[in-house]
């Protein structure tokens, strides 16, 4: 029931130089868990005596919840693991894809027959409700089944709506990105490619682990726990000299990495635009994997290692719960007056180590896909799928199996 707050910090420095890493080792703990003042009251010797009152002040704490198993953290994965994981990032012969043209002329084809036929429905009804019986056409009841306008129901409606919204998410939607992605690819190729023929950079990688894990305690007289949240990023970093040769070869190879013009490219091309992977890729990014592990480095790509060195940061976020009175003997003594008061803490650690290594930077691993929850706007385009399954609306999923769908 103790309560804690403030700053543990500890650090070391090893100066370097501007060429290079210097090697830093840095430790914080930052501690709130003050104490709270809480007022019980119960009678004197309940239940024997109901005229005597006994008024308790007690300030607790949660600084041992919040600590609690706060130093058992689970395993996150090695430093060599993470490292090659973080190195796969940084290739120093691999050419980013910027405008996969393989991939976006295959959306592209799908995408504007859906919007063609599309549009020639609605073209198809307007120019029957104009010409023929407004309330009782072929083409309305074609759509709607055998339902005239005057018998639409608020379902039909909400059809029409999801029908709608499909047709932007699926189809427009892509076809504008499409556009500025390939506005954006064109204007940055010229600087991207004399990047790699005349340039120093710094090369940066990362490897992202997370975990949530849990804890509880039970007393006679108290309840608590906690959660904790750790997290483990290691960042491989290198700074090279390109002096790449100015022929035509290496720009050819420039050029169809840069747009996804490679034999390799297919396979990714050929998964992307097979019916409702965009779907899988919101719980499981095997296309990025796929994509990753299939990208070549370009041999004709040239370049000198000034330095490498990585860095690990490994922090931890614990909020700390106490509920007193709770337990077994707890529960009688308040039993006139029950203030139903949580106290909380939070403690919050971090550590992190940098240091100079020799790095192999063509010897990256590629993560393995991770399982991820959608984002709200892929869940509700996920709703209005099995909605139209549901519905039998047959025209706007077959538009859904070939048009992948952005965030």
């Amino acid at each position: 029931m103790s309560g804690k707050t403030g700053r543990i910090e500890s650090m070391t420095d090893v100066v370097g130089n501007r060429m290079g890493f210097n090697t830093v080792s840095h430790t914080v703990e930052d501690w709130w868990c003050p104490l709270v003042e809480t007022t019980y009251k119960c009678y004197l010797n309940s239940p024997f005596e109901t005229e005597g009152e006994v008024v308790t002040v007690i300030s607790a704490g949660a600084a041992y919840a919040a600590g609690l198993n706060l130093s058992a953290a689970p395993w996150l994965g090695s430093d060599e693991e993470m490292r090659l994981e973080a190195l796969s990032q940084m290739h120093p012969k691999k050419v980013k894809t910027q405008f996969d043209a393989s991939l976006e002329l295959g959306e592209l084809i799908e995408g504007m027959t859906a919007l063609r036929a599309f549009f020639s429905q609605i073209d198809n009804l307007l120019s029957d409700l104009t010409r023929l019986n407004r309330w009782n056409s072929p083409e309305i009841r074609r759509i709607f089944g055998q339902k005239t306008l005057r018998q639409f129901t608020w379902k039909d409606f909400a059809d029409l709506a999801i029908s709608a919204d499909l047709s932007y998410q699926l189809a427009i939607r892509p076809f504008l990105d499409l556009l500025k992605r390939l506005k954006k690819a064109d204007t940055d190729f010229w600087s991207q490619l004399q990047r790699v023929v005349s340039s120093e950079t710094t090369l940066h990688g990362k490897s992202i682990r997370e975990v949530e894990t849990s804890s509880s305690f039970t007393t006679s007289y108290h309840k608590g726990g906690n959660v904790r949240k750790y997290t483990k990023l290691v960042t491989t970093s290198a700074r090279i000299r390109y002096h790449s040769p100015k022929i035509t070869g290496m720009f050819d190879a420039y050029w169809r990495s840069y747009y996804g013009l490679t034999p390799t490219g297919i396979l990714p091309t050929a998964y992307e635009l097979m019916p409702f992977t965009f779907v899988l890729d919101w719980f499981w990014n095997f296309g990025k994997f796929l994509r990753d592990s299939l990208n070549k480095p370009v041999d004709d790509i040239s370049y000198s290692v000034l330095w490498t060195g990585w860095s690990r940061k490994i922090t931890s976020e614990s909020t700390g719960t106490l509920d007193l009175l709770e337990g077994t003997y707890g529960t009688s003594i308040k039993n006139k007056s029950d203030p139903n008061s949580l106290i909380t803490g939070t403690v919050k650690t971090s550590s992190y180590l940098r240091e100079a290594m020799v790095l192999d930077l063509e010897a990256g691993v590629v993560p393995t896909p991770k399982i991820a929850l959608p984002s709200l706007g892929q869940l509700r385009t996920l709703a209005e799928l099995v909605y139209m399954l549901g519905t039998d609306r047959r025209r706007f999923i077959e538009i859904a199996q070939r048009v992948p769908v952005g965030g």
